[in-house]
């Protein structure tokens, strides 16, 4: 029912327009310990790494909803996942390529 909303039909519409010639990975996860967000970011840096010539061709959008945002180890679990993020798109990204989009906001799924 959540990809039913208008907010998340408008966001994958803008991002199809955007990334028109490319694939899109899309993940949308709770930012939670359990939900392996990091470890989809390595995955993802390590595809990339071993096929460089799908670097300009494909791209992560991941949508990581807030959960727990004052708790000390929630607020180093952000912090982590924005740093890999920042590492990995410094890394491989392009003129006219951004490897992921890391959206750390949350949905309304009305």
């Amino acid at each position: 029912q959540g990809l039913k909303s208008q907010e998340i039909k408008q966001l994958i519409k803008k991002y199809q327009l955007v990334h028109k010639d490319k694939k899109i990975i899309l993940g949308v996860d709770r930012l939670d310990f359990i939900k392996g967000i990091p470890h989809k970011l390595y995955a993802f840096s390590k595809f990339l790494e071993d096929n460089p010539d799908l670097r300009d061709k494909i791209v992560f959008i991941q949508i990581a909803v807030p959960s727990r945002q004052t708790a000390p180890e929630y607020i180093k679990l952000t912090k982590k996942c924005n740093e890999l993020v920042g590492k990995i798109n410094s890394k491989y990204s392009s003129f006219s390529s951004v490897p992921i989009h890391f959206l750390y906001q949350s949905f309304g799924f009305n």
